[in-house]
Parts: structure tokens; sequence; C-alpha cells
């Protein structure tokens, strides 16, 4: 990958990695989730502040945790997973309740290996994982003219007055149409909360560091 500063060798040991994530993702249905995560990362240079927030169906939120720290690997697209991945699976396992669900600020099996961030997360810690993001596929223009489009392993998705759509891909344990159930069922507003007030939360953390 030309201008990624990793050399040819370990790249191809890391599209090999993310083969083996993308094997080990398994589809499933959605059940009705009661508590569910959302989880962030915000940067500033190399420094990182992850947060993670456990949220009831009902509204209140159950329990916050963050990390921090500095990151070792760099940006690359396509490899996200590799950046913010260790963090995000740290993250989750401070939680003393197991959530049903997570939402993470990322792609899943809309990627070009099929292995995003959110699949990185669900299989690594075993969830069923749903992944959000507000960008498209690299070389992909996208608009509001249809409420739904089928990436196949994803769905662009849109409802009546946004300007751009958000695309939901599963990550694990969830059908890409059932992530989609699950992204309806819990999100009122264009992301879901949880991963809303991680969102937040992350970015206190930053400034204050």
């Amino acid at each position: 990958m030309p201008g990624s500063g990793l050399n040819p060798s370990l790249l191809r040991q890391l599209v090999e990695i993310q083969g083996a994530y993308s094997s080990l993702y398994r589809p499933g249905k959605y059940i009705p989730a009661e508590k569910v995560a959302g989880l962030d990362c915000a940067y500033r240079g190399d420094l990182v502040a992850c947060a993670g927030v456990l949220w009831e169906r009902s509204g209140k939120i159950l329990e916050t945790r963050k990390v921090e720290g500095r990151v070792l690997f760099p940006y690359l697209s396509g490899f996200f997973a590799f950046r913010e991945g260790p963090w995000l699976v740290a993250l989750l396992r401070k939680f003393a309740t197991k959530p049903d669900l997570v939402f993470v600020d990322g792609n899943g099996l809309l990627h070009p290996r099929r292995a995003g961030l959110a699949v990185f997360v669900g299989v690594r810690c075993d969830l069923p994982t749903v992944g959000i993001s507000k960008r498209p596929l690299k070389g992909l223009a996208w608009d509001c003219s249809r409420e739904v489009v089928d990436l196949s392993g994803g769905y662009a998705f849109c409802r009546k007055g946004w300007k751009r759509p958000v695309f939901i891909s599963p990550g694990n344990l969830l059908s890409p149409r059932e992530a989609l159930r699950a992204y309806t069922d819990l999100s009122p507003r264009k992301i879901p909360p949880p991963l809303r007030e991680a969102h937040r939360l992350s970015r206190r953390l930053l400034h204050e560091a």
C-alpha cells in the first residue's frame, strides 16, 4: 500500500489477520436489547481518550468507563481496527454489566475485507455488535433519495429530513438486516443514544487530558 509507511510484509500480515477476523464473524438475529453500550474515541496527536457508556432502554445511563493513553499504530485507511480496536476491547472489559448489544463508531462488514472496527470488537468480545459510520466507503457518494440502500454487508439509511445517511453494518452475531433492525429499534435520532454519549464523553476526556 503506497504511502502507508509500513513495509509490504507487515501489510500482508495485517491483511491475513483481517481475513481471520472476517472468517470468525457469525450472523444472528436481533433480540430487543435492554442494556446497550456505545464506544467512541477522540484523538489529539498520538493521545487517545476512549469512552464507553452503558445505557438502559429507559434512557438511564448505568455505567461509564474510560481508557486513555498513546496510540502506536498509525492511521491507515482500511486498517483502522488495529489503531482503535484494542482500546475499545479494553474499554468493554471494564464494564461490570455485560451489554446486550454494542454500538461502535466505525464500520463492520462494510469494509474492503469485511473486517472493520466493529468486527474486531464483536469477535474479540463475543457480543452482538453494530458499526455506525457517517462516512461512506472510499470512492462512494450517497444522498438521501432513498431511505434504505442495500450495500451487501450493510446499509445506507436515511430518515426524512436528513441530508446525509448513516452507514450501518454488523460486527458480530447479527446479520446485516438484523443490524439495521437493532439500529432502528434503539436510535430515535441519527446516532444511537449510548454512542452519542460516548462521543461527547471521549471529547471531554481529551479536552481535560
